[in-house]
C-alpha cells in the first residue's frame, strides 16, 4: 500500500491567448515548455495547460499557484484592454479602477 497520494483536478481553462500565458509564466518566474497547444511548467509544479481544449490539469498542491497564475492573467489582460481604449488604471486593494481620459 502506498504511503502517499496525488491528486490531480482538472478545470476548465477560459485563458485562450498564449502569448498572454507564456508573459504571465515568465512574470512570474515559472519555467515551462511550449508544446505548441499544450504548455507544461516545471515538474515541480506540474501544470499542463491543454488550450486547444480548455482544460488544465494540475496536482492539488499547486492549486495556490494556478490561482495567482490566473489572477496575474486576469490583471494583464485587462491592463491590454485598458492600453487600447485610453483607460487609467488605479489598483485599490484588489480592485482595478478604470477611467477614461
Amino acid at each position: 500500500m502506498p504511503c502517499y497520494q496525488i491528486s490531480i483536478v482538472s478545470v476548465e481553462l477560459k485563458m485562450r491567448n498564449k502569448e498572454l500565458l507564456l508573459q504571465t509564466l515568465a512574470d512570474l518566474r515559472i519555467s515551462y515548455r511550449d508544446l505548441g497547444d499544450v504548455v507544461r511548467t516545471s515538474s515541480y509544479l506540474n501544470i499542463t495547460f491543454y488550450l486547444d481544449e480548455g482544460m488544465v490539469e494540475l496536482p492539488e498542491t499547486s492549486r495556490s499557484t494556478y490561482n495567482r497564475i490566473k489572477q496575474r492573467y486576469s490583471q494583464k489582460a485587462i491592463e491590454i484592454v485598458a492600453k487600447k481604449h485610453r483607460w487609467i488604471l488605479k489598483q485599490n486593494g484588489n480592485k482595478l479602477n478604470a477611467t477614461k481620459y
